[in-house]
């Protein structure tokens, strides 16, 4: 027999836990009132187009890696989770389900008021996030053997498990099991599946950058006579400048910094002051911009701003966050969430079980948004438990029946979307029934399924890359900031032909075009010149823009693929080519450049040695292309390159000195002992001598450029490390000080400068200079362009440590290469 202490206490659970779940109902028709805004009589004769912060894109992907993006993960799922009570009832899983749906429902299905699907619109900042999310998925992609390895194990498990069962028993098994089959079936979280529903969003355009979305028709009529596009490159740019100088910048930063810090705050600064600009600017035109976000904290910081308090009329009365942001749960309210496929649902219907609901409790009625918060969710925690202890006295029942029409409508929810889903999927359950269990028959159209599915995922992110273009890499996005690393050149046969044309083009520029349709010109005319080498060129030419963007794990995995395409088309005989067909596919810059992205890419140098594979066949086919060329040498073939195997003996070289840079900077464990390390640095700094005596005799002097200033940044970092190590210099100072001066005259030819004031080279090149003049005590008016470079990244670094870093011993490399500046700096 209980105590009555004890019954007071279970009562006091009882009314906490009711009052959590009646305040998650009551924020949940919060969020429902923004959704009428949208889609009810306030918005009659207005235009409501969406944006999507990338956090939803993130979630929905899964993509983040670190523990402070997994943190973010675990808030966001929180979010989803609409009733949290302690009831007996518990709402299993009820987050995931509701992400799944909502997110599914905004990307794929998520219609304007006209009843078209419109892009969801990428904001300034939400783009970065969107095109990071999806660099994960790519990054990732090896990872994904080992998922689809533990799905044949599971179903392997399943056969078993099915064939020890009577014939009878195995079918209820199936039937009732049929949906937790098919998730552990299909991996959802596997890359490849990531990746081919990412692919899908990029190809319809459902995600398109706002700058993009000038280019569509659909907007057309956003733009008016003598102004610009509202979209356009130069007014989102300006609505960036502009509202870094008004309040509203000023607002969002100071109200949201103690939440959000780094890159997010940043990120999210530049998309919501653009989103303000934006619908001012918008608002003549009867259109809203909509942004969709996971950030509870800007939804709530958003409530303490009213943008159009001072003008009157109808917008006076609202928050920023009733106009212009919703969380995805706003669209619970939707049709096709309640009902998926079933016509003549209401879009409140769901609104009407909440005013129900509430009004049940709490005895008030239909409000309107205004009203409501006053009324009812401005009300204090105790006043929401007075309310919650009414309710539950008159019915003890109703916190629990709550929860189970609740639970009633998520698994009909869920049971639904599954259905309707557009992702074709393998039914294993189907097939298990259609094979009788066969093992070596399930298994067989499964492996073929996932090879299918492998293979699908690949064709699709190239086309998507085709199609997308600047929408994956967005290179007019990117700042003219220093690089952080140079370039390859890729060079083709002919001279005159498309591909090299195109490589021209872009590495003129450093990696920046004047238009983005100044690219689809080069990449249609390759197509236009030979329809079946053209996957080769366009991958290659794709992953030197990627490249140039420094998203090298893209560009390494465009290079894999090209070398996929080279061994279907290169000839298998060169000696049975004649002068007429230059124009052939060898496979030699797939190589080069899959070896030079695999070898920034790395994580350990157990990696290394097939890097090493991948030069010596890229350089066993460029000495095949001379022994050719020598053959049919012409006095009139002046349009054919003639490179020799310069590039891969010195990428053999860098990768030599890259190992070394592993062992000298382990993320664990010993250091190489100083014996091996001399002799390594001795090999290597040989070897690059070798190299660069043999220069000359390439005759394309960009690439010659390119090849001879790594090779001197090889030997100023081999300088460096016998110095760091205290072992003896294998160079003189002489030597060095030639080397300085060919290197920084070099890398003004190669990479230019910006009206005398900036060199471009990358931030390695710069670095190395620096710390060569610093241990020869060569005047800074000497180098003057360099120090300047230098103390910019200096800068960049001291705010961000990993600023300049690409592999994992980067950070460590050029912390100590600073050092040494510096300790030099103070004797001088």
């Amino acid at each position: 027999m209980k105590e009555p202490h004890e019954y007071v206490a279970d009562v006091e659970a009882a009314v906490h836990a009711f009052s959590e779940d009646l305040r998650s109902a009551i924020d949940l028709r919060v969020q429902f009132y923004g959704r009428e805004l949208d889609v009810g009589p306030f918005s009659l004769g207005q235009r409501v187009l969406y944006a999507v912060d990338g956090n939803i894109i993130n979630y929905f992907f899964k993509c983040d890696e670190d523990v402070f993006s997994l943190q973010l993960i675990r808030r966001n799922r929180n979010a989803f989770e609409i009733f949290r009570g302690n009831s007996e009832l518990e709402v299993g899983g009820q987050e995931d389900i509701l992400a799944y749906c909502l997110s599914r429902y905004l990307f794929y299905m998520l219609p304007d008021e006209s009843g078209e699907r419109l892009p969801l619109l990428l904001l300034p900042g939400h783009d970065i996030e969107a095109r990071n999310a999806y660099d994960t998925i790519v990054r990732s992609l090896d990872e994904s053997l080992t998922q689809k390895r533990m799905v044949r194990e599971y179903v392997i498990d399943l056969l078993d498990k099915l064939n020890a069962m009577p014939e009878d028993d195995a079918k209820t098994y199936l039937e009732e099991n049929r949906q937790d089959i098919t998730k552990k079936s299909h991996a959802i979280n596997d890359p490849h599946e990531k990746l081919f529903r990412y692919n899908k969003l990029l190809k319809h355009s459902r995600l398109m950058r706002l700058k993009r979305a000038s280019f569509l028709k659909a907007f057309n009529d956003l733009k008016q006579e003598g102004s610009p596009h509202p979209f356009a490159v130069e007014t989102v740019d300006d609505a960036i400048a502009l509202t870094h100088a008004e309040s509203s910048y000023d607002y969002w930063s100071k109200s949201l910094n103690s939440s959000i810090t780094g890159k997010m705050l940043a990120n999210d600064l530049d998309a919501l002051t653009t989103l303000d600009l934006l619908n001012r600017r918008l608002r003549k035109r009867n259109v809203r911009v909509v942004l969709f976000t996971l950030n509870e904290k800007i939804i709530e910081v958003g409530r303490g701003y009213r943008p159009y308090i001072e003008d009157g009329g109808d917008y006076s009365q609202y928050t920023f966050t009733d106009l212009f942001i919703r969380h995805p749960v706003a669209l619970l309210s939707a049709p096709e969430i309640l009902q998926p496929g079933v016509p003549g649902v209401r879009e409140s219907e769901l609104s009407d079980w909440l005013e129900l609901l509430l009004a049940q409790y709490t005895g008030y009625g239909r409000y309107t948004v205004n009203e409501f918060r006053s009324r009812l969710a401005d009300k204090d925690d105790a006043e929401i438990n007075d309310l919650a202890r009414g309710a539950l006295s008159e019915a003890p029942d109703t916190h629990t029946k709550l929860i189970s029409d609740w639970v009633g409508h998520l698994d009909t929810l869920e049971q639904a979307h599954e259905m309707t889903s557009e992702i074709a999927r393998l039914d294993i359950v189907e097939l298990i029934g259609e094979s009788n269990r066969d093992k070596a028959t399930v298994l067989e159209r499964l492996d073929d399924h996932i090879v299918g599915l492998v293979e699908d995922s690949w064709d699709d992110f190239f086309e998507t890359a085709y199609e997308a273009g600047y929408e994956l890499i967005d290179m007019g996005n990117r700042d003219a900031s220093i690089p952080r690393r140079n370039v390859p050149p890729l060079v083709f046969r002919l001279k005159d032909g498309p591909a090299s044309q195109f490589m021209k083009s872009i590495n003129r520029a450093n990696g920046l075009a004047e238009t983005e349709a100044i690219v689809e010109d080069l990449l249609e005319a390759i197509d236009e010149d030979d329809r079946e080498k053209s996957n080769y060129l366009r991958l290659l030419c794709y992953g030197l823009l990627f490249a140039y963007t420094e998203r090298w794990y893209v560009t390494r995995l465009l290079a894999q693929r090209a070398i996929y395409y080279a061994k279907k088309v290169a000839p298998k005989e060169l000696t049975a080519i004649n002068r007429q067909e230059w124009n052939f596919v060898s496979g030699r810059e797939a190589y080069y450049l899959r070896a030079l992205a695999g070898k920034l890419t790395a994580r350990s140098d157990r990696e290394l040695n097939k890097i090493r594979e991948l030069l010596r066949e890229g350089l066993r086919r460029q000495r095949d292309i001379d022994r050719l060329f020598e053959k049919h040498r012409e006095p009139d073939d002046k349009n054919v390159v003639q490179l020799t195997g310069l590039r891969f003996e010195a990428e053999l070289v860098s990768v030599d000195l890259a190992e070394v840079l592993f062992r000298n900077y382990p993320a664990s464990g010993k250091r190489i002992n100083e014996k091996e390390l001399h002799s390594k640095l001795e090999s290597i700094y040989t070897n690059a001598k070798a190299a660069m005596k043999s220069a000359p005799d390439c005759s394309e002097k960009w690439v010659r450029e390119y090849v001879e200033i790594n090779l001197r940044s090889n030997i100023f970092m081999v300088a460096a490390l016998a110095e760091e190590r205290g072992l003896k210099s294998l160079a003189s100072d002489d030597e060095l000080r030639g080397y300085f001066a060919a290197q920084t005259e070099q890398l003004i030819s190669a990479y230019g400068t910006n009206h005398g004031t900036r060199i471009f080279a990358s931030a390695l090149d710069v670095i190395l200079v620096v710390y060569l003049a610093a241990r020869l005590g060569i005047p800074k008016s000497e180098f003057q362009l360099f120090y300047n470079e230098y103390t910019q990244i200096k800068r960049n670094m001291g705010n961000r440590p990993d600023w300049v870093a690409i592999t994992p011993y980067d950070r460590r490399r050029f912390k100590s290469l600073v050092s040494m500046i510096e300790t030099r700096e103070k004797l001088h």
